[in-house]
């Protein structure tokens, strides 16, 4: 290698050619190169390089110091494909999430959570999270549990009203996990979905059930059920009275 040109050491003409322009006109170069090995194996380096110069300012060569980095910088992209990959899942998940800290300012809230509660990445700035419950006793609770004083485990599963940007009130159910620092709260993760519907479908449907139920246990009318042979499987207290007159 040595009186030899080092641009055998660069994996292309071109890689080499950048280095020697920077040191022209700049007299220094500090950046990463693709190097090249003897049996072919192409590599990256952090290369920090300036030219040599004698007492009078003429121009003796160059030195430089360099470092493989091609294990360094493969897992600095891993770890970049692993946070788009894991941003991109939060971004797009049909839940809704958000993080706030120690005050309940929104750090970050996912697009689910904008298309459903309808606020604007500038209001957001504004708001915190008491500013968005709908009734006052939560937000009571809320301010309690930010300044630390939780009951029970903090991913307890919990239920709240939010009011969204346009008045809606709409239910949610969700968890939080919390992270604190010398016993003080500095970030708060909440995920949570919209069970709005669900809930009053629910409600609606135990309602009819109840009314069932009150009109089978009337005794002003007569109700009864009976199998396949015509036997008596069920019946209210209307025919209980009845089967006990006649019989």
């Amino acid at each position: 290698v040595l009186g030899r040109c080092a641009k055998l050491l660069y994996a292309d003409e071109g890689e080499f050619d950048r280095v020697q322009q920077e040191l022209t006109r700049y007299g220094a170069f500090a950046g990463e190169v693709r190097n090249i090995t003897k049996e072919g194996r192409v590599f990256t380096s952090f290369l920090a390089a300036s030219r040599l110069m004698d007492e009078e300012g003429t121009l003796l060569g160059s030195m430089g110091v360099s470092r493989d980095v091609t294990q360094a910088k493969r897992d600095r992209e891993a770890m970049r494909e692993s946070e788009e990959r894991y941003r991109d899942l939060v971004d797009n998940a049909n839940d809704l999430i958000h993080s706030v800290d120690g005050d309940g300012k929104f750090l970050f809230t996912n697009n689910a959570w904008k298309r459903v509660l309808g606020y604007t990445e500038q209001e957001i700035q504004q708001l915190s999270v008491t500013d968005i419950l709908a009734e006052e006793s939560t937000r009571q609770t809320a301010r309690k549990w930010l300044a630390g004083e939780r009951s029970g485990t903090v991913n307890t599963p919990w239920r709240s009203t939010f009011l969204t940007r346009d008045g809606q009130i709409r239910l949610f159910e969700g968890s939080s996990t919390v992270r604190e620092e010398n016993g003080r709260m500095i970030l708060a993760r909440s995920i949570f979905r919209d069970i709005t519907e669900s809930h009053a479908a629910q409600e609606k449907l135990l309602k009819h059930a109840a009314k069932e139920k009150a009109l089978f246990d009337s005794s002003a009318h007569m109700f009864w059920t009976v199998d396949r042979r015509i036997a008596l499987t069920s019946f209210n207290k209307g025919y209980q009275d009845m089967i006990l007159r006649l019989h």
